[in-house]
């Protein structure tokens, strides 16, 4: 659903899935039994943000015949930047008031790696790897999946205004190509060079192009039932939530087993996408879960 601006309804399922990935990425920060694989609450996160970004752009080129960077990029500064800046802020105070001295140098870096969007890049080349306890201690480890996110944001306009050039049958085809692409580098990364898998944004591009793929598909189908549609949204929460209590911290990760999440959060998304009733109704669209939550699930 669209508005003649270019801007994609709001839709509380959406809210409510992202809901759902936040809530788990904060178990797993608080190191809730059975819930270690919450940080998985971050692929559910990139799917949809594939999703979105996808559809404002393509609704933008529909409607105006072209596609306005600079007022895409100003929108992402907006959106981002003021939260991000007090976050840093107030972390920077707090670790100068309590933690120790020798910690402050590799506080600064990652800080500023964050104030960037590169913070993915410094733990790569710091040999942080996201699981182990030595990489908690940086108050800013979180700050990598903005990071990806925000470099996502800086080439995916790009491939959209490409794939619009094209007819509507190659274009599955085209987003299909970068996603298996992604994932096979991923794949190959993730028994080579485990560290880089998890956090370069070209090993990750594939888990967007899921969310980019399930916009584009689930705009050619017609309605589909409400049977289908329940089938759909149960598959694909018991996909996020028995991969957040089955994969575990010693589990190698992304690997095949990031499949279970990405897969789940699209099997949603889809339900959610081929039904009119989706934005005013559904499990996920009720209660607490159906409340506004725009931002960066951290992890």
């Amino acid at each position: 659903m669209t508005y003649p601006s270019g801007k994609l309804a709001y839709n509380p399922s959406i809210q409510g899935l992202r809901a759902i990935a936040i809530l788990l990425v904060l178990a797993a920060h608080a190191n809730l039994p059975f819930l270690h694989g919450g940080f998985i609450g971050v692929d559910v996160f990139f799917v949809i943000s594939g999703y979105l970004i996808t559809g404002l752009l393509v609704t933008e080129i529909n409607n105006t015949g072209k596609l306005n960077f600079s007022r895409f990029y100003a929108r992402r500064l907006k959106r981002l930047l003021p939260a991000l800046l007090v976050m840093l802020g107030a972390t920077a105070a707090a670790i100068y008031i309590f933690a120790p001295t020798t910690e402050h140098p590799a506080q600064a870096s990652a800080a500023a790696s964050a104030a960037a969007w590169v913070s993915n890049f410094y733990f790569i080349f710091a040999e942080q790897n996201y699981f182990e306890s030595t990489s908690l201690v940086n108050a800013f480890l979180h700050t990598w999946s903005l990071g990806v996110e925000e470099q996502f944001y800086l080439i995916w306009p790009l491939l959209i205004v490409f794939a619009c050039s094209l007819a509507s049958k190659h274009r599955i085809v085209f987003l299909s190509a970068i996603t298996l692409f992604s994932f096979a580098l991923c794949m190959w990364l993730a028994s080579r060079h485990p560290t880089q898998a998890f956090y370069l944004m070209p090993s990750r591009i594939w888990q967007f192009g899921a969310g980019a793929l399930v916009w584009h598909l689930a705009g050619q189908l017609s309605e589909i039932s409400a049977r289908a549609k329940a089938i759909q949204l149960l598959t694909g929460t018991t996909l996020i939530v028995a991969s957040a209590l089955w994969i575990e911290e010693g589990t190698r990760y992304p690997d095949w087993v990031s499949l279970l999440p990405t897969l789940g959060a699209a099997a949603c998304l889809f339900g959610i996408s081929t039904t009119s009733d989706s934005v005013s109704s559904g499990p996920l669209a009720r209660g607490p879960l159906r409340k506004r939550c725009t931002n960066q699930p951290s992890a």
